[in-house]
C-alpha cells in the first residue's frame, strides 16, 4: 500500500498484488498505427488491470531507444533497487508510462459501450465490465494446439492469457479458428 499512499482516492477498490508487478505492453511501433478508437480501449483497459492489480505499466519498442531506455530502467528499479523514473505518459496517443499507484479509476474513467452493448452487460464487479467491454469490442479468439492426446487451449481475454490443458477424450470437439 505504500505505493498507494493512505489517501488515494481508489483505496478501498484496489486489490494489488503482494509483489511488485511490470506491465510491457510490447511493440509499440505497431500499436502506434492502430485505429484511434482501438488504441483508447486497449489503453483505458491495460490501464485498469494494471491499477487494480497495483501494477506499473510500460509501452515498449524494441526500435525506439526511449522506450528500451525506459524499461532498462524500469527492471532495473524492481530487481535492483535503483531509482525509478518519476515520468508519466497517460494519453493514448503516445506510449504509456504509468508507475503504479499513480492513476485513479476517475482518469482512467469507464469502457466505452455501444447502446447495443449496454443490455447485453451482466458485469457486477469493475473487471468484469471490462472484461465484456473489451470482449465485445475486439472479437475472441481462441488457439487450440494438439500434442497426442491432450491439447492447451489458449484464450485472449482481456489483454490476458487464460492457459488450460484440457483431455481431447472429455473435450471431442475443437473449436473453430
Amino acid at each position: 500500500w505504500k505505493k498507494f499512499g493512505e489517501d488515494h482516492p481508489d483505496k478501498d477498490l484496489l486489490d494489488p498484488l503482494p509483489v511488485p508487478l511490470l506491465i510491457i505492453g510490447t511493440k509499440y511501433d505497431v500499436f502506434q498505427d492502430f485505429d484511434s478508437e482501438k488504441k483508447k480501449m486497449v489503453c483505458k483497459t491495460l490501464r485498469f488491470v494494471s491499477h487494480i492489480n497495483g501494477a506499473s505499466l510500460q509501452f515498449y519498442s524494441s526500435k525506439s531507444d526511449a522506450l528500451v531506455n525506459k524499461v532498462r530502467q524500469l527492471l532495473s528499479h524492481f530487481a535492483h533497487g535503483a531509482a525509478a523514473s518519476h515520468t508519466m505518459s497517460m494519453d493514448y496517443t503516445k506510449p504509456l508510462t504509468v508507475p503504479a499507484g499513480s492513476d485513479a479509476l476517475g482518469q482512467i474513467g469507464v469502457p466505452s459501450l455501444s447502446s447495443g452493448e449496454l443490455g447485453k452487460i451482466n458485469a457486477r464487479v469493475p473487471l468484469e465490465l471490462w472484461k465484456q467491454a473489451y470482449g465485445g469490442f475486439f472479437p475472441q479468439v481462441s488457439i487450440l494446439v494438439c500434442a497426442v492426446s491432450w491439447y492447451w487451449a489458449i484464450s485472449f481475454t482481456a489483454g490476458r492469457y487464460q492457459l488450460s490443458l484440457k483431455s481431447l477424450k472429455t473435450h471431442a470437439r475443437t473449436p473453430s479458428i
